[in-house]
Formats: structure tokens, C-alpha cells, sequence
């Protein structure tokens, strides 16, 4: 899975669900990527920011 925002590529099992008219899809990320990033949430909107820096 290519996730262009940070210019990374995810290789192996990945688990996802399709939902919705356009195929969009949500994926479970775990340790084995959240390890190599900061992840901010915003409990206030729900918003969820991933960053490499």
C-alpha cells in the first residue's frame, strides 16, 4: 500500500475494508508502522494527522 502524504510504501498482510460508492478504503495500521511516525489526534473534530517529522 502506497500512502502518498508521506511517500512511503507498506509491504505484507494488511487488513482493510472497501466502503462506499468511489471504493474508498480503511486500513487497521499497527506498532509496525505507528513505530516509524507521530500520530496527533484531536479528540474535539476526530481528526487524525501522521507525520514522518
Amino acid at each position: 500500500m502506497f500512502i502518498p502524504d508521506l511517500d512511503w510504501t507498506i509491504e505484507g498482510r494488511l487488513l482493510g475494508v472497501s466502503y462506499g460508492v468511489e471504493q474508498q478504503w480503511s486500513v487497521i495500521l499497527g506498532r509496525a508502522f505507528l513505530q516509524h511516525v507521530v500520530m496527533h489526534y484531536d479528540g474535539r473534530i476526530g481528526e487524525v494527522t501522521v507525520s514522518t517529522d
